[in-house]
């Protein structure tokens, strides 16, 4: 009972310094994004009354998704280089 309570306890605590030691978007915060950015887009279309309204609604959605996309692929091709990094580095004193 003791150790659940204490792991309930640490878990927030964990992850949290784990998100903020990386400085990257976690999976949640994308998510969350990504929901507002389609409400903003329902929202849009709703206003809109032209086609071309709604086209550039959509537009701008998809921009802003892609943008997002981009940003989350470039953190993650950086963690891997780091990774890489480490990984040459630990051989080199391995083989000294």
């Amino acid at each position: 009972m003791f150790k659940v309570l204490l792991i309930a306890l640490m878990l927030p605590f964990f992850a949290q310094v784990q998100a903020d030691d990386s400085g990257k978007v976690t999976k949640r915060e994308f998510k969350k994004a990504k929901m507002q950015d389609k409400k903003a887009l329902r929202a849009d279309l709703k206003a809109a009354d032209t086609k071309k309204e709604k086209k550039k609604a959509k537009k701008k959605y998809k921009k802003e998704r892609k943008q997002a996309r981009k940003e989350v692929k470039q953190q993650r091709k950086a963690k891997v280089e780091a990774k890489k990094q480490d990984m040459m580095e630990d051989d080199s004193i391995v083989h000294e």
